[in-house]
């Protein structure tokens, strides 16, 4: 069963995860958003991958909810609004992004699930903004929003036949429409590749030494550079199969980190180490000792 008929019950069942909106319309979207939103962020926190996380759990809930069928649907993603969603709100910090997994502290379930403190600030806002992974809240929210309708356009869907959400194509039209809208802006999506040259043609021309690290198990990774754009300089990319959001920059894990993130610390180490060398080289910078580079 898909999220969406889920979702087109809660407006009208007696135990609605939201409190009371006299726009029906807009609350369901609003929900539906949020659910992805929550489930895009538990991606991004997924590591290491394994059944401890937070997304392996919120799944099995989902799918043992679908099997049950009646109202467990329902039930799911109003336990997904009352924990995980504001589970993540509490975890962020200043910022919208999600590193990592952060325990906070359980507290009993509220009644009502309170929509207003998810949305960014401003006028005409929503829980679905520029960015369809998620704008976070408040003036951060609102921040994040703007960027998305001028500079930082994020081309994100719904639309692949393997997942649950209900089908929703990311449009130009809706982009200009949302922030005219909220910011009377329109989006300028190939402003900073014509203002900084953004693109590989430019950044095999002008730059060196720049090592783009992906987990391939984050949704991010599809816009990142998954191949080496030049080896003579230096224009590496080294891709995490186990990998998540910013896995390669979370050492809280020791041990426990997946062996591919392993060999890609050793990697790292040992490029930038050499990097080092070489620009002490060029400059003519003679040290005693050999450079060693902690990560």
């Amino acid at each position: 069963t898909r999220l969406g008929a889920f979702l087109g019950l809660s407006t009208k069942h007696e135990t609605s995860p939201a409190c009371p909106s006299e726009n029906k319309e807009q609350l369901a979207d609003d929900l539906e958003f949020l659910a992805q939103q929550t489930f895009a962020n538990l991606n991004m926190a997924n590591y290491p991958p394994d059944n401890r996380t937070a997304m392996y759990r919120t799944c099995g809930n989902f799918v043992s909810a679908a099997a049950k069928g009646g109202s467990a649907p329902l039930d799911a993603i109003r336990s997904l609004l009352l924990t995980e969603t504001l589970r993540i709100s509490k975890s962020r910090g200043p910022g919208r992004a999600l590193l990592r997994s952060v325990d906070v502290e359980e507290q009993a379930p509220k009644a009502c699930f309170d929509l207003a403190a998810h949305l960014p600030s401003g006028d005409s806002a929503s829980a679905r903004c520029g960015d369809w992974s998620g704008c976070g809240n408040s003036h951060d929210g609102e921040m994040w929003d703007y960027q998305t309708c001028s500079f930082e356009v994020e081309q994100i869907g719904f639309g692949s036949a393997t997942q649950m959400f209900p089908d929703r194509p990311w449009t130009k039209e809706w982009l200009r429409e949302h922030c005219q809208r909220r910011f009377g802006t329109q989006p300028q999506p190939l402003a900073l590749q014509s203002l900084w040259g953004f693109d590989e043609e430019n950044l095999k021309a002008q730059a060196s030494r720049i090592v783009f690290t992906n987990g391939l198990n984050d949704g991010w990774s599809v816009g990142g550079i998954l191949k080496d754009l030049s080896p003579e300089r230096g224009l590496l990319a080294i891709n995490l199969p186990n990998g998540a959001h910013h896995s390669d920059l979370a050492h809280d894990f020791g041990e426990v980190d997946t062996p591919d993130v392993q060999a890609a610390h050793a990697k790292l180490i040992a490029v930038i180490g050499q990097w080092l060398k070489d620009v002490r080289s060029e400059l003519g910078v003679v040290s005693a000792v050999d450079s060693t580079v902690v990560i």
